[in-house]
């Protein structure tokens, strides 16, 4: 069957240590004493293999309701296939896990196992049951190292007590009967590891609450002590359920045509999005480094990271430029990674996103959150809700916070617009104005999106407000040369010289005086709103 991608991707997402859909990795934890603390506290370990999961064929035989995968005829080439592991292994992964569609029906499926296997790979699949003894035949082989088998589907038991299987329970909202059922019968037939999946795909309808995860998972834990077999859920599940905090690491989902995603789930709220921290200017109008001015107990680019860090994101990049060994240092003990923006003189901002952009675009992320690095009134909940936005939009939107019907700061740049990005040469303003009906605004409640400091007013006002107050930065004479009314428009930040306009649209990314499309968070306007009523 062309499972979900919250069900297929599942299976495999939380397969990062062993492979295909063996999470525990006991392929390389042999002893009697792991075993027996997976049984009773199933976590996730911290020594993961670095796994990528590789959608190799678009055949399927099944038809299931809730799967959204679309089905073809389309296979991955051998030679494809060779040219990206040949890149994997460069990269350091150890191992790779088939997926689709059902990977049996591709017609290579052993010349593909068996070029991973000559590059010292892992090898894991996710099955339907099509052709149980195909999959035998392989693991008897040596081209399989674990296989995940999806409970209910074609002739799954007789696959369930295979040494190398992982029997992948998929949890449907209302269902949790069903699916007891299945592990029951999976138990009879000897399998000695089960795996929750709670769906996560785009039919709402077939989502499990937390509460079915919660019962689910307490169930099956139950029956897997009592039988002596092992329980775990994928990453997605222990999330919702709070029994972990990782979700990703170590793992990457290739697509046929070669897309790259640390994710499986096109709406998952946990999937990695990395920040860009805006911060290579040379603050012209402030007078003085306004990045390193303090800001209750830190400075005030410190605060702009720390807000990232509180709000889980991941990995945070910050552009530097203008005095960026200062920055790093003011930075040290923090996630923030630095990228140097060698054309920062210029002062144009698009730049620096450039060069952010740059630093990520191979990770595989989805979107990328674009931040301001003078913009230390920024909210942790500001953050959550412009991630989730983005994520029930699947990440195809750029998504605004709006105060008033103003946009503001950070903006979700989705990664269809990265390639355009790095090829302009005006400002992110004019790619936007190409893509109106791909803006999605999100009303917030704090006008922290639309404060940035340009000016020493701006920081003396922001101070107050905040409570961080302290002296006025004075002009520092020394790095700006002169002494005098400050620019009209700060060029380093607009990229271009003339009156300010109303709405400066490169900082907010918004198009026209106001925003064409507000969606609340209670309703939607026009397709792929960014509603926040979901989950």
């Amino acid at each position: 069957m062309a499972r979900p991608r919250s069900n297929t991707s599942t299976t495999i997402c939380t397969a990062r240590r062993g492979i295909g859909c063996q999470p525990w990795g006991s392929l390389r934890t042999k002893t009697k004493q792991s075993r027996t603390a997976q049984m009773t506290a199933p976590t996730l370990p911290a020594d993961r293999l670095r796994l990528a999961s590789v959608e190799i064929t678009r055949r399927c035989h099944n038809a299931c309701p809730y799967c959204d995968q679309p089905k073809s005829e389309t296979d991955m080439p051998a030679a494809q296939f060779a040219i990206l592991l040949d890149e994997l292994v460069r990269e350091g992964f150890a191992a790779v896990a088939l997926g689709g569609g059902e990977p049996t029906l591709h017609p290579a499926l052993p010349t593909l196992l068996k070029a991973a296997r000559e590059r010292s790979l892992r090898t894991g699949l996710t099955t339907n049951a099509r052709d149980p003894g195909l999959v035998i035949a392989l693991a008897g082989a040596g081209l399989l190292d674990s296989f995940g088998v999806s409970a209910g589907k074609g002739t799954w038991t007789a696959l369930a007590g295979h040494r190398a299987a992982v029997v992948n329970l998929l949890l449907l909202a209302g269902r949790l009967p069903e699916t007891t059922g299945l592990a029951l019968e999976a138990l009879k037939h000897g399998s000695r590891r089960l795996l929750l999946l709670g769906y996560k795909g785009d039919r709402p309808e077939f989502a499990p609450t937390t509460a079915e995860l919660a019962s689910a998972f307490t169930m099956l834990t139950a029956l897997g002590r009592r039988a002596g077999a092992t329980v775990a859920a994928d990453d997605y599940t222990r999330r919702r359920l709070g029994l972990s905090n990782v979700c990703g690491e170590g793992f990457l989902r290739v697509t046929l045509e070669g897309t790259r995603d640390r994710c499986c789930f096109p709406m998952c709220e946990y999937r990695m999005i990395p920040a860009l921290v805006l911060a290579a200017g040379l603050s012209r109008r402030m007078g003085q480094f306004k990045l390193l001015l303090p800001w209750a107990d830190r400075t005030v680019i410190g605060q702009v990271v720390a807000t990232l860090e509180a709000a889980g994101v991941e990995p945070i990049v910050v552009v530097a430029g203008h005095r960026a060994a200062e920055v790093e240092t003011a930075l040290a003990g923090s996630s923030a990674r630095i990228v140097l923006n060698q054309d920062y003189a210029s002062g144009e901002m698009l730049s620096s996103i450039q060069a952010g952009l740059r630093a990520v675009e191979h990770s595989g992320a989805a979107a990328a959150l674009l931040c301001l690095g003078d913009q230390p009134q920024m909210a942790v909940e500001t953050v959550k809700t412009v991630l989730a936005a983005g994520g029930q939009t699947r990440w195809a939107q750029v998504v605004i916070p709006s105060f008033q019907m103003r946009g503001g700061h950070p903006i979700l740049l989705p990664r269809s617009l990265w390639a355009e990005i790095l090829s302009a040469r005006g400002t992110l303003r004019d790619v936007l104005a190409r893509h109106r009906d791909q803006i999605c605004y999100i009303p917030v409640d704090t006008p922290g999106v639309l404060a940035d400091l340009d000016t020493p007013e701006d920081y003396a006002a922001a101070r107050l407000r905040t409570g961080s107050v302290g002296d006025r930065p004075e002009r520092d004479v020394s790095r700006t040369g002169s002494v005098g009314d400050r620019p009209e428009r700060d060029v380093s930040r607009t990229g271009s010289i003339g009156d300010r306009p109303e709405r400066d649209v490169s900082r907010t990314g918004s198009v026209g005086d106001r925003p064409e499309r507000d969606v609340s968070r209670t309703g939607s306007v026009g397709a792929g709103s960014c509603s926040l009523t979901g989950a």
